[in-house]
């Protein structure tokens, strides 16, 4: 896949970075409901102590700087339909959960199952700006009708490198979208809540989004 397609996911994932390690993102209501379901296909459960967060009102900037910094129509078109589709915030703010998502209905076309693993490390590569990256690990694996493709990283903030976090990117193509979901933690705690996380795929029966034992299985 051609990098200038994701333009508009590298600098969300950029924005999911920068308001976790500056803790800059507002609040919206505290969610009654213990799981989001989205428009795009999937829903994805959460414990009672994680905070639905309304992230709208940074979007359109940082959607703007992205289609301005584009070289060709298709990097313009790709910012212009990312968009944020839901942000977790542990209410102890050592944790953030974000799901992006490019819907085909905007986007114009679906992208091909050989271009998940190049549009995954795309996304990832995003959250680069705001975090030094000491190691990674990446993996494809199935989940019901679907493969999945996740890397993680362990990183320190830039602004704080006393600031650890494990940053964890995993990317499907929907029937509607392609979608990333991003956990930035700082403890396994907060890791297992995103990779133990119930979620379903397109009507597929709820699982885990990461199995445990993913990246031992096998070869890397």
């Amino acid at each position: 896949m051609k990098r200038i397609i994701l333009s508009g996911f590298v600098l969300l994932a950029s924005l999911a970075g920068v308001a976790q390690t500056a803790g800059s993102a507002k609040a919206g209501s505290v969610a009654e409901a213990k799981s989001y379901k989205s428009e795009l296909g999937y829903s994805f459960a959460y414990p009672q102590d994680w905070v639905l967060m309304d992230t709208g009102a940074s979007l359109p900037e940082v959607k703007q700087q992205a289609a301005e910094a584009a070289k060709s129509d298709e990097g313009k078109q790709s910012a212009n339909c990312a968009q944020m589709d839901m942000t977790l915030r542990h209410v102890s703010a050592s944790g953030m959960i974000v799901a992006m998502a490019l819907p085909f209905a905007c986007y114009g076309q679906r992208l091909p199952p050989e271009d998940l693993a190049g549009f995954g490390a795309s996304v990832a590569s995003g959250l680069s700006q705001p975090f030094d990256i000491q190691f990674s690990l990446t993996k494809t694996f199935h989940s019901g009708s679907h493969d999945l493709w996740v890397e993680r990283d362990q990183a320190t903030a830039k602004a704080d490198f006393s600031q650890s976090f494990i940053v964890e990117t995993v990317c499907g193509l929907l029937n509607k979208a392609a979608v990333c979901w991003v956990g930035i933690v700082k403890d396994g705690g907060d890791l297992a809540t995103f990779e133990q996380g119930q979620i379903t795929l397109d009507g597929d029966k709820p699982t885990a989004l990461v199995p445990a034992g993913v990246f031992t299985a096998g070869k890397q």
